[in-house]
């Protein structure tokens, strides 16, 4: 499985990429962190997520609220 790269903007939006694809391709986007994003299904079958490591294009860290931001964004709106 390819890694998954993610940013979150400004304004809390998080946008998800392949690896293929710099960081630094959504410098417009106004990004406040950025790293590796991992889902994955716990034992009771909930579906989570993982954000973490950093963005070397845009000096960026994944920060300790970005897991939050992913799950509302993603797991609460019915994205899976």
């Amino acid at each position: 499985m390819r890694k998954r790269k993610y940013i979150i903007t400004e304004k809390d939006d998080i946008i998800i990429f392949s690896e293929c694809i710099r960081h630094d391709a959504f410098l417009h986007l106004k990004p406040k962190s950025a790293g590796f994003v991992q889902f994955f299904v716990d034992d009771e079958g909930k579906v989570g997520v993982n954000c973490y490591g950093e963005s070397i294009s845009l000096k960026l860290k994944s920060l300790p609220g970005d897991n939050e931001i992913a799950e509302r964004l993603l797991l609460n709106d019915g994205f899976f």
